[in-house]
Order: C-alpha cells, then sequence, then structure tokens
C-alpha cells in the first residue's frame, strides 16, 4: 500500500454534522504520514485510544508529532491569583491537573498518560505547553499539518487535538482542507500554515513556554515513561477487552405536523410539482425528507439541489438522520464532477440514490447532459429562488419528465420576473398552507419579539445626491413611459441611491447607544451592516466598550466557522455583512440591529428568522431597526417603511406599530416618486 498523501481524496472541508472525521479524516492521514505538527486549543491523550493501530504505524515508520497546546483556564483560576502566585504558576497547576484526571479516571485513563509519557520521553512527541504571562483569555489556534516528507495536508478549523473533538457524538466541529498537490492556492496557504506554525513554535505574544523539563516534570511525576509499543499494546487490550455487542439503535421517524403533511398530500394531489413555502421553523427540508423517502421506496433516484456549500453539508446530516440507509452522490461543495458523468447517469437512471449537488455543478453542460430526463428523477429545490439566476436558465428550460418541488420562504425574485417566471414554470405553484413567521411564533417554533425603530436623518450631502438621482430616474421612467420592465439603466441609479440610504452616516452611531442601554451578560447581538466601510466604522465606535466584537464577512481574515463558534459559545456582538444570511444557524442570538437590509423581502424575512430561533433557555428576541429621513424627519424611503410595517405587525410591540402608522401618514409615503426602489436579485 502506498504511504503518500497524495494517494487520498479528500475534500476541501469535513464537518461532523456529515462526515466521521475520525476514520474520514484523520485516520487516514496519519497512516501516510512521518511527522504531524499541530497546535491546538486543548490536548488529551484520549485521541491515542481512538486510533492505536494508526499509532502504532506511525511509530514504526518513524513518525514525528510537535504540538502546541494550553491548559484549559477557566474564570475562577484567573480569580485565584493572588500575591506571589502568577498566572504562569496557575498554569502549570492546571496542566499538571488535566493530566493528573485523565491518569485516574479509570485503566484506560491510567494507560492513556501511560501513552503519553512514554511518547515524550521516546522524543516521539515534542510537547510544548503555552502558559498566559496577563489575562488575555484562551490559546485557540486550532492548526494541524500532516506531512509525508514529501506532501502536506493542512487543516485548520474548531477541532482540539483531544477525543472529544473527533467523535460526532460528542461535540459539532468543522474544519478546511489544503492539499500541497492539489493547486497552487492551496500549495501557498500550506506555506503560510508551516510558517504560522514554526512562529507559533516560537511562543506567541503575551504567552510563555513551560520549559522541556517543566513539561517532563508534570507528566513523568504522574506516570513513569516505559516502551510506547508496550503502551499502545495495553490501550489495545482494554479497548479489545471494552467490545460489547450491541443492538443496532432503533431509528424512529420524526412525524410531520399538520401545515407539512396538507402541503406533502397537496403536492401529490397536483402531480407531484409544486413550492414549499415556509418561513424559518416551518421544516421544508423534513417536508422533502418525507418525499425523498417515499420515492426512495419506489426504488427511485432524486436530485437535490442547494446553493451553498454549508446546506449541501447541512443536507447530507439531515437525509442520514432520516433517512439512515440512503446513498448519497455528492457534486459541488468540493466534490469533483470531472470524470463522473457515467456515475451521474446510472444514478439518475437505476438507483434509489440522492444525487446532492450545488445549483452551480448541476447547471454545467457536462453534469446536465448526464442526467436522466425521464419521469424516474425527483428534484428538489432548496432556497429555490436561488434557480432563478441566469447562469441556471438552461438547466430549468430542459424537459425533465419526473416530479419536482422547490423550498423556499419567498420563491420570488425581488425585481427580476424572468428569473421568477423560470422557477415557477418548471416547479410549479407555491403549495398550501402558507406557513409564516407569525404561523412559526403561534406554534411554538419560533420565540415572539419586541420591535423598536429609531430614525435618522440624511446630511446635506446625503440629501443632494439623493435628490439629484431622484430627478435622473423621473426623467427615465417619463421617457420608458408605458414599458412593464424596467430599464436596465433605471436599475442601476435606484441601486445607487438605495445605497445613500444604507449608508447613512447617522447609522453609524446608533448601535453603540442601543447596546450600551440594552446589553445583558449573555447575549448575543447581530448588528447587520451594509458594507465594509460602515462595518469599520461602527466597529471603532463600539471598540471603545467592554464587549467582545466579532465581525463576519465575505473577506474576513481568520476562520469563519471558529468566528462563529466562538460567538455561539462566549456570546458578544457580532457585525455581520450580508453573507450570514443563508444557511447559517446560532440559534443563541437574541438582540439584533437592522443598520442596513434591502427592500428584498426574502432578505429582510431572513435576518428575522435568524434571530427568532428557538433555543433552551431563550424566550424572546428583541429587533431594533434604523429608519432614514429627510431633515424635516420625514421619511424617505417606501421600502424601509414596508419592511418597517412587516416587522412591526408582527411583533409584541403595540405602540412601536401605531407610532410607525402615524409617522409614515405623516411622511405623505403615497406621494413618494417611484413604489419600488429594490436591489436587483443578485447573481451569485
Amino acid at each position: 500500500m502506498s504511504k503518500e498523501l497524495s494517494d487520498l481524496t479528500l475534500d476541501d472541508s469535513f464537518s461532523s454534522n456529515s462526515n466521521d472525521l475520525l476514520n474520514e479524516f484523520y485516520i487516514p492521514c496519519l497512516e501516510k504520514s512521518t511527522f504531524y505538527q499541530r497546535a491546538a486549543g486543548y490536548f488529551n491523550s484520549g485521541l491515542i485510544a481512538l486510533a492505536p493501530l494508526a499509532f502504532a504505524d506511525f511509530l514504526e515508520r518513524g513518525g514525528k508529532i510537535q504540538l502546541i497546546c494550553s491548559p484549559k483556564l477557566n474564570l475562577g483560576d484567573f480569580n485565584s491569583i493572588s500575591e506571589g502566585r502568577t498566572l504562569i504558576d496557575v498554569g502549570r497547576e492546571k496542566a499538571h491537573q488535566d493530566i493528573l484526571e485523565i491518569s485516574k479516571s479509570d485503566n484506560l485513563g491510567f494507560a492513556l498518560s501511560k501513552s503519553l509519557s512514554s511518547l515524550i520521553a521516546s522524543k516521539i512527541l515534542e510537547l510544548k505547553i503555552l502558559l498566559p504571562t496577563n489575562k488575555q483569555g484562551l490559546f485557540h489556534d486550532k492548526l494541524g499539518i500532516f506531512s509525508d516528507g514529501k506532501n502536506f495536508v493542512s487543516f485548520i478549523g474548531s477541532a482540539n487535538e483531544t477525543a472529544a473533538a473527533w467523535l460526532h457524538e460528542i461535540n459539532h466541529e468543522n474544519f478546511e482542507v489544503f492539499r500541497s498537490w492539489s493547486n497552487e492556492a492551496d500549495a501557498r496557504r500550506i506555506r503560510r500554515h508551516r510558517t504560522d506554525f514554526e512562529i507559533l513554535w516560537s511562543a506567541p505574544r503575551g504567552w510563555k513556554f513551560a520549559t522541556e523539563q517543566e513539561v517532563k516534570d508534570i507528566v513523568f511525576s504522574i506516570s513513569e515513561p516505559e516502551e510506547p509499543n508496550v503502551s499502545l499494546k495495553r490501550i489495545k487490550d482494554i479497548l479489545k477487552s471494552r467490545t460489547k455487542t450491541t443492538a443496532s439503535p432503533v431509528h424512529v421517524v420524526k412525524v410531520l405536523q399538520d401545515h407539512q403533511s396538507v402541503a406533502l398530500n397537496n403536492w401529490y394531489q397536483i402531480g407531484s410539482k409544486g413550492i414549499v413555502s415556509f418561513a424559518t421553523g416551518g421544516g421544508k427540508t423534513l417536508t422533502a425528507i418525507s418525499a425523498i423517502r417515499d420515492w426512495k421506496q419506489k426504488n427511485k433516484p432524486t436530485l437535490v439541489l442547494v446553493p451553498s456549500t454549508l446546506l449541501h453539508k447541512q443536507w447530507q446530516f439531515e437525509l442520514r438522520q432520516e433517512i439512515p440507509d440512503v446513498q448519497i452522490i455528492s457534486f459541488g461543495a468540493g466534490n469533483r464532477l470531472r470524470g463522473s458523468e457515467s456515475i451521474i447517469k446510472e444514478a439518475s437512471e437505476n438507483s434509489n440514490s440522492v444525487i446532492l449537488s450545488t445549483y452551480s455543478t448541476a447547471g454545467k453542460p457536462n453534469f446536465l447532459g448526464s442526467l436522466s430526463k425521464n419521469e424516474n428523477l425527483l428534484i428538489i429545490g432548496d432556497e429555490v429562488h436561488t434557480a432563478g439566476r441566469k447562469s441556471f436558465k438552461e438547466f430549468l428550460e430542459t424537459d425533465f419528465k419526473g416530479p419536482r418541488m422547490g423550498l423556499s420562504a419567498t420563491a420570488e425574485r425581488y425585481g427580476d420576473a424572468e428569473g421568477t417566471k423560470r422557477i415557477f414554470d418548471f416547479f410549479g405553484n407555491v403549495l398550501e398552507p402558507i406557513f409564516t413567521i407569525p404561523d412559526a411564533i403561534k406554534a411554538g417554533r419560533l420565540v415572539p419579539y419586541s420591535y423598536e425603530f429609531i430614525t435618522v436623518s440624511l446630511d446635506n450631502e446625503e440629501l443632494r445626491k439623493w435628490e439629484e438621482l431622484s430627478k435622473k430616474i423621473s426623467r427615465l421612467i417619463a421617457i420608458g413611459g408605458k414599458q412593464k420592465s424596467m430599464s436596465d439603466s433605471v436599475k442601476r441609479l435606484l441601486i445607487e441611491r438605495a445605497k445613500i440610504i444604507k449608508k447613512c452616516k447617522a447609522k453609524d452611531f446608533i448601535p453603540n447607544r442601543i447596546i450600551q442601554q440594552n446589553y445583558v451578560d449573555g447575549d448575543r447581538w447581530l448588528v447587520y451592516c451594509s458594507d465594509q466601510n460602515q462595518m469599520s466604522s461602527v466597529k471603532e465606535i463600539l471598540s471603545k466598550t467592554k464587549f467582545r466584537i466579532l465581525d463576519f464577512h465575505q473577506n474576513m481574515v481568520g476562520g469563519k466557522d471558529e468566528t462563529l463558534e466562538i460567538f455561539s459559545r462566549e456570546g458578544g456582538i457580532m457585525l455581520a455583512i450580508k453573507c450570514l444570511d443563508e444557511g447559517v444557524d446560532i440559534p443563541q442570538i437574541n438582540k439584533a440591529i437592522i443598520l442596513a437590509s434591502s427592500s428584498n423581502p426574502r432578505e429582510y424575512i431572513q435576518r428575522r428568522g435568524r434571530v427568532l430561533r428557538k433555543t433552551e433557555n431563550k424566550y424572546e428576541a428583541k429587533i431594533w431597526d434604523i429608519l432614514v429621513t429627510k431633515q424635516d424627519g420625514k421619511l424617505i424611503s417606501v421600502s424601509e417603511a414596508i419592511r418597517a410595517l412587516e416587522f412591526a405587525k408582527t411583533s409584541t410591540s403595540m405602540v412601536s406599530g401605531i407610532l410607525l402608522e402615524q409617522l409614515i401618514k405623516g411622511s405623505n409615503m403615497e406621494e413618494a416618486l417611484v413604489q419600488i426602489e429594490t436591489e436587483i436579485e443578485d447573481e451569485d
């Protein structure tokens, strides 16, 4: 068997939602490596218990490990510091305590601490323990690099070097993977990762390493070293003795709720075509999976289309949860298409498999050309508004004979009548019943929320630009006469004018005021910004406060998954641009400020739903909406008024609704120059 990493077929990313992290990634890489470098937040030797044979083989090949980690310090540890006792002292004691707890837990724990001691004594493992020199918090870096001496695999994400991190039954983890032989971009990223590790190996700023002798004193005082192979054999024997035959768990199929059952029955009755229109919490995915399960029982295949890598992984997880024996054939989201045309053809003709693909991959000629067009293929389109993009036009105009189902809270493409028509022509009309956000709140699937709006006014320069663009738009509309479609010139000017509202400078100071007055320990705030400039301005103002500030956007430096993990676990304030809208699930979010949002109903419905998701000990949410006025206090944007009314009428805030209606009436909105202000549907 070849011992080169380049023989492995590795995805671009792994998630415990859809992957067996240990057996699909960690062990295969370890089996083909001779050098492993790892910077992890925490470490215990439990991982060795999960892969004793792989570690034994690694040792026989002369493998070496460099590991950087830190002890688990909590608030109590920081508070225990007294005169003459430093954080470094506390860190040493905590590291000793962590390993001692492993050793005393049971016979396996004892064997694990022995193996750790033996690997260090034999110089197979170089362990560096980071000790903080001030209260800057935890060491969060999580970088790993495998090498076979020629090829490299690096990974960066949420997983620590513990058993819990690599078992999907315990923690939720995900990380991105880079391969030196894959392409120049990956090779360049790996070179940077290797440099980053070398810098860390010299101790990052604000930290100090325990000395090599201190590490040995800590570990050897708990367990004396022995031959590493002896330690690994002991672990293997203990695990073997603990192995028992257990009955397979009974799979329980989730029962559809009334609105889901009715929608599915209506879909069948009108020829298995239609769009399920459920808001957040309505269970669109479960409804579609029920249709897939029925279709699979007839030994017929399904094609599921999704817009993003995140939703690709979520669908894998949901399918395996609800249909345990499902065979998923994946394309897009890091899964190669080239050379797989025969697989697509066979799977779409003669199997009961589920083909899972992104829209961008499914729209490619070699994918579309390989699909069976007969009546046996069920097509499911998640977030089906995505299908209306121009690049997917050929797919929707193909004469498929089989059933199809679309899923979206708002299937219409705002400002794109042609794309919307293609969607409905292919997938069919919206099915009854429609399940709205008020329905989800009433059913207990989402939490109720309070709503408050705050007005800010344009400055002189912003107002001048607004009025100038309004005159140009008015002239072009007059020239166009009775044309039904909006000209490209008008669309461009409308977008440019809408940006003046979104980027109104007076908005930047509002989040600080709201948060200072309403922040409670344990909160998770979401602040939606228009662009990078607005985000930077808001962040600079908030940085002077005591609160943890995180940002999330398309061009951010650092790991997105790591940022979301910290925010979900520890709370604080997240500043976000549009990329947080679709597919990200952090139900702990309980407060939000809408600094910027287009008039696209799908966007502001998604943003509201993001805040209303239900979780343990969350009983309500709060939303603040920032509306822009002229200097006389009258609202300037019809689309903002429409959004605000939608938010107010489904909230618990009766007074805000009354005040908003008065403001709209006083602003003479019916006399607005243009009744529809929109961001034209984005092409991804």
